[in-house]
């Protein structure tokens, strides 16, 4: 092959290596940009997740108070209703019969005078009468039952029943407290979650552009080496037809200065005078 075209073939693998080196690093430059990014989101979506499960024990502590409240709610409603029970025995026992008739007939009539009085068309006169036999009745009612809760045993059950009642509505103030902070924690937890994973997605989409760019950056360098590769072989090239050239030049210069030493030979055999050149020629082919 001619070696300018040796030469040429060369120089345009040389170029396309230029190319494609610069190609590579300016893909490895973006995916190094996308690889910093895409960490950097991934240490912040951690970070979110962390605080998101820090509100998740939080929540879950509340809640394992919301479930000692509520045990304890439910024990002292159960002795709410046993209290109620026994009182309402007692009623039946110890309160008279007539007065048990009486306060009976007396909350039929107090009902029956408030619906009239919510649904009727009253005049001034029937509805201040209505009101003076309400509090009638109910100033009756009070009278009968304060003569029975004077009852040593009555008293004693109904302050039982008032103490178990203030301690179930204190468990469930508290139950309702803890909910409420278990809530907070809740909607915390999962305020950060969401951030967390919507960072997480953003990290995911830069991890997308980081390997692109990196195997873009491979095929690039992978061009690389091919054309340095394919400059190499030519270089090869050009050298062993340089080397061989050098070799013809010296093998064509050899022949020549033999064909002149044995003319300078046949000149010397003819008894013609020689030049110090010749001489010199003929000591360096051997022939003196």
């Amino acid at each position: 092959m001619d070696p300018e075209e040796l030469k040429r073939l060369k120089e345009k693998e040389a170029a396309e290596a230029e190319k494609a080196r610069q190609e590579r690093d300016r893909y490895s430059k973006e995916a190094k940009k996308w690889a910093g990014i895409r960490d950097n989101l991934n240490k912040k979506a951690r970070q979110l997740i962390e605080e998101g499960n820090k509100h998740k024990e939080k929540r879950d502590e509340y809640n394992e108070m919301v479930k000692k409240y509520k045990e304890e709610r439910n024990q002292w409603n159960s002795v709410v209703a046993e209290k109620k029970r026994e009182f309402e025995r007692l009623k039946r026992e110890k309160m008279p019969k007539d007065g048990k008739r009486t306060i009976s007939r007396l909350k039929r009539e107090l009902r029956d005078l408030e619906r009239k009085q919510q649904t009727s068309v009253l005049d001034v006169h029937e509805e201040k009468r209505i009101i003076e036999r309400i509090k009638q009745i109910k100033h009756e009612i009070d009278r009968y039952e304060n003569l029975f809760e004077k009852d040593e045993e009555v008293k004693r059950v109904l302050e039982e029943l008032n103490e178990a009642k203030e301690k179930a509505e204190a468990a469930h103030a508290e139950l309702e407290k803890y909910a409420n902070l278990a809530q907070e924690e809740h909607e915390l937890m999962m305020k950060y979650y969401d951030e967390g994973h919507a960072v997480r997605k953003e990290a995911d989409e830069a991890h997308e552009k980081y390997l692109a760019a990196k195997n873009a950056s491979d095929e690039a360098h992978n061009r690389y080496r091919e054309h340095k590769r394919r400059e190499k072989d030519y270089d090869k090239l050009l050298f062993g037809l340089k080397k061989k050239e050098r070799e013809e030049r010296k093998e064509r210069a050899k022949e020549e200065a033999e064909k002149t030493s044995q003319e300078i030979l046949e000149k010397f055999k003819r008894g013609e005078k020689l030049s110090t050149e010749d001489l010199l020629l003929l000591q360096k082919m051997g022939q003196l």
